[in-house]
């Protein structure tokens, strides 16, 4: 944990593709690094705390193929890039199927990323809790399979243009606002499947 933690200097970071972890915070307070490039083999980060948090200049960060689940945070509302509050870009392989708890979230527009492009290579079936409720996102590119389920708040505020249809179909599960105030979902919503909406 916290391997790099407060290395201000650096400006970049590419991990190889035969990484299998990664540290919680090894990252954290990198104020100069701009962008990241995560990479590895069977990659599972869903037990790896804030790998970026309060990186204040990090722009972009792709996370590769090999990487098959994303990072997480322990709190609900300032997510794995709190903190990171000129991350404009974010990237993430085929490889990962669910978005975590807060993602994308902050506690406080201090800490609250505000990313323009956010794309999902993969199709996703599990959309956490606050996971991208940014309306500063106008890019999203994302599709989400059948049985897909989406929890409270997921895109609460998002203003990106949404597709239905093909990118909505047969969702199982929307959570409490998981869409409130997402103004540009275009198409229709196929909810056969669905078992609560809104609950």
């Amino acid at each position: 944990s916290s391997a790099f933690a407060g290395c201000t200097g650096l400006g970049s970071v590419r991990t190889p593709t035969s990484l299998t972890s990664l540290g919680s915070s090894v990252f954290n307070g990198c104020t100069g690094l701009v962008e990241a490039e995560v990479n590895g083999t069977s990659l599972d980060l869903s037990r790896t705390y804030s790998p970026f948090s309060n990186c204040g200049s990090l722009r972009r960060i792709s996370f590769g193929e090999g990487v098959t689940a994303l990072p997480t945070s322990s709190d609900s509302y300032d997510g794995p890039f709190a903190g990171c509050v000129a991350l404009g870009e974010v990237f993430v392989g085929s490889a990962v199927t669910a978005i975590p708890t807060a993602f994308l979230s902050g506690n406080s527009s201090n800490s609250k990323p505000h990313p323009g492009k956010v794309s999902f290579a993969g199709v996703i079936t599990k959309v956490g809790y606050r996971a991208i409720p940014c309306s500063s996102v106008t890019n999203l590119e994302i599709r989400l399979g059948a049985g897909c389920t989406v929890d409270a708040y997921a895109f609460s505020g998002c203003s990106a243009i949404m597709p239905g249809g093909e990118n909505f179909p047969q969702i199982a599960s929307v959570g409490e606002r998981a869409f409130e105030n997402c103004r540009n979902i275009k198409g229709g919503l196929d909810l056969r499947l669905a078992q609560s909406v809104g609950q």
